[in-house]
């Protein structure tokens, strides 16, 4: 099945082909002198200088159909990989915080531990949750949407359209 949707374009020119020749030599028809007669008889309509631009415009929208439809499963494919990742790093890091909870309680239990490390702690924790969530928010998946989502105060400023 992979093959056919790889060569999808082939298939239907070398099918495309068959049924040409099969037309030509089956009913004895002269196709491409058919098409040719017909286009020596628009020469009198002045027709006929409308037929190659409009083929040049007719194969210009199909690959520009083509070549976005390409685009477009290369962004989902980017999107997936994107949420791949960032599902995994909230695993990791999910892990590490609550090992470092252990590091927290043994902290609380020790006498003379300075209470200030122990906010600062808190803090850090929090700002490392904050900026996972704001990575997994990113709808947009470019470098700099990326960047910006981790910058310092990004939560805190109004959103943009670029955000």
């Amino acid at each position: 099945m992979k093959f056919v949707s790889s060569h999808r374009m082939t298939l239907f020119a070398l099918a495309f082909s068959g049924v040409y020749l099969g037309t030509v030599f089956v009913l004895d028809l002269e196709v491409f002198e058919i098409f040719t007669d017909s286009l020596q008889a628009m020469e009198h309509y002045s027709v006929d200088e409308f037929v190659f631009p409009l083929l040049v415009i007719v194969i210009a929208i199909f690959s520009d159909a083509v070549r976005q439809r390409r685009l477009n499963t290369i962004e989902l494919e980017k999107a997936k990989i994107y949420k791949a990742m960032i599902t995994s790093v909230q695993h990791v890091m999910n892990n590490f915080l609550n090992q470092m909870q252990i590091f927290k309680m043994t902290a609380d239990k020790t006498p003379g531990f300075d209470p200030r490390v122990l906010a600062l702690y808190e803090v850090v924790i929090k700002d490392a949750m904050t900026q996972l969530h704001a990575l997994s928010s990113v709808t947009r998946i470019d470098e700099q949407a990326i960047k910006t989502s981790v910058e310092p105060g990004f939560l805190s400023r109004p959103k943009s359209r670029t955000d």
